[in-house]
């Protein structure tokens, strides 16, 4: 479809019956995220939705007041190398990107805790199935999920 405009390809996808998506695509560049998610904007940060960004506001201030230190966003965590396999085909690393990470200070001498979090409105199956791989690969972090 060489010289066509992406409005013309998106017309053309709707006349044939196209699928949500490739109109999505092909649009004016405002898809909809799939659990309609609204991305949201924070000191710079792009969060992709409106509850990642209040939970990064809420741990700023938790940090502030020295509830909890080292905030670090979109920690990523190995759970499997990738291998070839005997047939030689290649299969890729997989990783677990989480949402936050930080230290949670306790008092009176007791060790200090190193949280992964996740931020979540919707837990999907290849999520549930990562989080118990990070569990399993990570014991001595402590794992929570925020709704």
């Amino acid at each position: 479809m060489p010289g066509w405009s992406t409005k013309d390809v998106a017309a053309h996808y709707q006349r044939i019956g196209s699928p949500t998506p490739i109109l999505d695509a092909c649009g004016d560049g405002t898809r909809k995220h799939k659990y309609n998610a609204k991305t949201t904007t924070v000191d710079g940060i792009k969060f992709a939705s409106m509850r990642e960004a209040h939970w990064y506001t809420a741990l700023k201030v938790m940090q502030q007041c020295g509830v909890i230190t080292d905030l670090e966003l979109q920690p990523r965590f190995l759970l499997q190398e990738g291998f070839t396999d005997e047939f030689g085909k290649k299969h890729r690393e997989i990783c677990y990107v989480a949402d936050f990470q930080f230290i949670r200070v306790k008092p009176d001498h007791m060790k200090d805790d190193v949280v992964v979090c996740d931020v979540k409105g919707v837990e999907t199956q290849a999520f549930k199935i990562k989080a118990k791989l990070f569990q399993k690969q990570y014991p001595t972090y402590k794992f929570e999920i925020y709704k």
